[in-house]
């Protein structure tokens, strides 16, 4: 484990935006009724139904090379293999699991490197930082794709190094495909240039990796445009059984002193990791105005309830809630609501029985129709998303402008959110985003 001196220098160097996260399939984690399972494991289930791989595969962390040797040793074809696997992973809709999460939503990390073929890492991002639209580079032998010249990057990026599961069986889920991406990303043209400049000039932590001793050493050394014995930059090798690699704990002791290997679960080590880098981060919930939620004052509390239900999920979505339900609104007040709609990517209308009785002279009316207005400028943009809170999506229909009425109304008791509705947000926000802001 690190002391709290090397923790500080990991912290130093990921807020200098000079440490670079590789991410291995053993991070590749779903939720599943609350435990942690390797995304290899749920894909399992679908092919041993279906009779392709052994039940023994059902184990929490088996991996994609494993699933593709059971297969092959049951007399399949490994180019069926790729179109099972595939298959299964279409059945496959499970949230991402909390260690996931947490790297995700570490904010100074711009480039992550994945080693796992499935979107699990770019998912996480997506659901960490709702407002940014995630990038993402695939390497495929035989095709070049880099990461631009810019650095550290705009916008978050996820570089699949070995490719991802697609229609075509261009990413590596067997050895034979592991040997071939190791082969190809020797190529002085397949190379992504770019890529391995920001790896041998930055410091590189690498987390829940599956390689074995030379393996691991080839690519640290891959990664770099030296000698390992000579390297300046540091590299963290998270793994839990790390103190029993007796081949590469005496690499490292003798020729690569740069070299840190951590003797801790990948889970534990990002969880640490998050909760150490968000004490010294000082870290703030984002100043744009993400979501916009409008409610009458007597609904203050179920609009705080809907708030943290979101942030909860959510915890740097930037969220406008005023919490004096349009009390004292003066014209800078005023002023301030309609520049924050304006600003919004969401606006969330709370109704309810007190919104249905009010008279036309209540503020959140205002708001209603400067949402109105603004989603008419936005046009094909969704934008407006509205809320019940009594149990019926329908009631007091009649007294709301004619663009609610249009619109699909979540009926959330209490302000109680439902996984649908966060989804609905994040689908409202990033559509925003890539058609609004880009």
């Amino acid at each position: 484990m690190l002391s709290d001196a090397e923790w500080d220098r990991l912290i130093r160097a990921i807020r200098q935006g000079q440490m670079i996260p590789i991410i291995g399939e053993r991070l590749s984690l779903v939720d599943q009724d609350g435990l942690s399972r390797s995304y290899a494991s749920a894909l399992a289930e679908q092919m041993v139904r279906d009779d392709l791989v052994d039940e023994a595969l059902l184990a929490p962390d088996v991996s994609l090379i494993q699933l593709a040797e059971s297969f092959v040793s049951r007399g399949g074809n490994i180019v069926d293999f790729y179109d099972e696997l595939l298959r299964a992973s279409e059945t496959v809709s499970l949230p991402v699991a909390k260690p996931l999460a947490q790297l995700a939503s570490i904010t100074d990390f711009k480039l992550f490197v994945s080693l796992g073929s499935d979107a699990l890492l770019q998912k996480a991002i997506e659901e960490a930082r709702p407002s940014e639209v995630v990038q993402h580079r695939v390497f495929r032998p035989g095709e070049v794709q880099d990461i631009g010249p810019e650095w550290p990057p705009s916008r978050p990026t996820v570089y699949h190094l070995f490719g991802r599961i697609s229609a075509m069986p261009d990413y590596v889920a067997s050895h034979d495909d592991l040997l071939e991406f190791m082969h190809a990303l020797q190529s002085g043209t397949n190379r992504p240039r770019e890529l391995f400049t920001r790896l041998s000039s930055n410091s590189l932590l690498i987390i829940g990796s599956a390689f074995s001793d030379w393996l691991a050493l080839f690519f640290m050394r891959m990664s770099s445009e030296q000698r390992l014995s000579d390297r300046k930059q540091q590299v963290i090798l998270v793994d839990d059984g790390v103190e029993r690699r007796d081949e590469l704990n005496s690499f490292v002791s003798h020729f690569s002193k740069r070299t840190r290997l951590v003797a801790q679960s990948a889970e534990r080590f990002v969880e640490e990791l998050r909760a150490r880098w968000s004490s010294q981060s000082g870290e703030e919930v984002s100043a744009e105005v993400d979501v916009f939620i409008s409610y009458a004052r007597e609904d203050l509390e179920q609009a705080t309830q809907l708030r943290a239900g979101l942030l909860a999920r959510f915890p740097r979505l930037g969220i406008w809630l005023d919490k004096e339900g349009g009390l004292g609104a003066g014209d800078d007040y005023a002023r301030k609501i309609h520049q924050q709609i304006r600003q919004a990517k969401a606006f969330i209308p709370i109704m309810s029985r007190t919104t249905g009785d009010a008279d036309a002279s209540r503020f959140f009316r205002r708001e209603w129709a400067w949402a109105e207005a603004r989603a008419f400028e936005l046009g094909d943009v969704p934008f407006i998303l509205p809320v019940s809170i009594d149990g019926d999506p329908d009631y007091g229909r009649a007294d709301v402008p004619d663009t609610f009425k249009r619109l699909h109304w979540a009926a959330l008791g209490g302000g109680a959110v439902t996984p649908d509705f966060v989804e609905a947000v994040l689908r409202v926000i990033r559509t925003h985003k890539k058609q609004v802001v880009a």
